[in-house]
């Protein structure tokens, strides 16, 4: 619910990608760090790609994705 949440109130579409991911796309850069202060603060989920690393799908969809998880990586 807290990802549902997140993505209405920052107008985010959201998708599962898979797994345990769900993908957020439609951020704007400035929204980031509040993001993931929320999504951390709610449940412990953080950004599995970070604003500079890009690999594997969040590389191949463009800047605006990105993954979120519950296993707490990073």
């Amino acid at each position: 619910m807290v990802i549902g949440r997140i993505a209405r109130d920052f107008g985010l579409r959201t998708r599962t990608t898979g797994g345990r991911r769900i993908g957020m796309s439609g951020t704007r850069v400035e929204q980031l760090p509040l993001i993931r202060t929320r999504s951390v603060d709610a449940c412990g989920v953080r950004p599995r790609t970070g604003l500079a690393e890009r690999s594997g799908p969040a590389e191949q969809a463009g800047p605006p994705l990105r993954l979120l998880t519950h296993d707490g990586g990073s």
